[in-house]
């Protein structure tokens, strides 16, 4: 499977760095070209990990518990992010935002079986927190690109302490078409537009004692994207180039810990994980941050179940 993975990864990357080998372009039309190219893949496991954080439902120690079951709640993911300046066509680009990139989700799921639980996500992804970050599809609400994802959760292990309930959790999350642009108003911007679709695998393990509950994790983010960069460099428009669609494909692993505290009937919880890095080739030279580098991420949320 890694060695699909990793060829199925090259072959996509020689195809569009291929279309930024124009030999009617100029130096800096290609540094622009590469730059928006490599601007892609470097938002892809970000925005992944956002959409996906580490575990589906804060809090839960094991399954939900089998018909009649069921759990809804809402939770914001976040991790420390950096895109390149869109508006640089330099051979070493700047960040043109560095800060969070965050989203809310609501989640939710229903036991099935005393085993196996079926899970669901909407997300609600603020695009103007991020400058220069716009939805390009119609799945949005204003200025909030909305997202789905399904799954189900299988307990291969029951919780009977000290030994913790073992579940093993696959997801497939879509999020709409987003744009990172620059000024257009300038001689000289890149943007692109992307899609991604997330396919989640996790193996978790979880302790319950009495109204607290902590586990921890392990899981593995295979993402998929549609992209398209574009831009002009230069006035007059000499300097255009439009690469058209074509994908994208990554995959990192993460770990991550979480923990959370009964109150009533609904349940409050958080975590904290580490996507790891990923030796990656770019064209572009990055000034002051590193995208092939691991990041830490965090979730926040409460839930009502019963």
């Amino acid at each position: 499977m890694a060695l699909i993975l990793s060829f199925s990864v090259s072959s996509s990357l020689s195809a569009q760095y291929a279309r930024c080998d124009d030999p009617l372009f100029s130096t800096s039309t290609r540094q622009a070209c590469q730059a928006a190219v490599d601007a892609a893949r470097a938002f892809q496991p970000l925005a992944g990990v956002v959409i996906s954080g580490g575990t589906e439902l804060l809090g839960a120690s094991g399954p939900l518990g089998g018909l009649g079951h069921f759990a809804i709640g809402t939770r914001v993911n976040a991790i420390g992010a950096a895109l390149p300046d869109p508006n640089s066509t330099s051979g070493t680009i700047a960040s043109g935002y560095k800060g969070l990139l965050a989203a809310p989700l609501v989640v939710g799921g229903i036991g099935i079986h005393d085993r196996v639980d079926l899970l669901g996500a909407v997300l609600v992804m603020p695009t103007s927190l991020v400058s220069g970050l716009s939805v390009r599809s119609s799945a949005h609400i204003g200025s909030v690109a909305l997202g789905l994802g399904f799954g189900a959760r299988v307990a291969v292990l029951r919780p009977a302490l000290p030994y913790p309930s073992v579940s093993v959790t696959v997801l497939r999350r879509w999020m709409p078409t987003l744009r990172y642009s620059g000024d257009t108003t300038q001689s000289t911007a890149y943007q692109f537009s992307a899609t991604l679709v997330a396919q989640n695998y996790r193996v978790e393990a979880g302790w319950r004692l009495g109204s607290f509950a902590v586990g921890a994790g392990l899981g593995l983010d295979h993402y998929t994207s549609d992209v398209q960069a574009s831009g002009t460099v230069g006035g007059f428009g000499f300097g255009n180039f439009d690469t058209g669609t074509f994908p994208v494909s990554g995959t990192r692993g993460l770990g991550f810990l979480t923990g959370s505290a009964r109150l009533g009937a609904f349940r409050v919880g958080a975590e904290l994980g580490y996507q790891g890095g990923k030796n990656q080739t770019f064209n572009t030279s990055f000034a002051d941050f590193d995208p092939t580098a691991g990041r830490l991420f965090a979730g926040l949320g409460v839930r009502f179940g019963l």
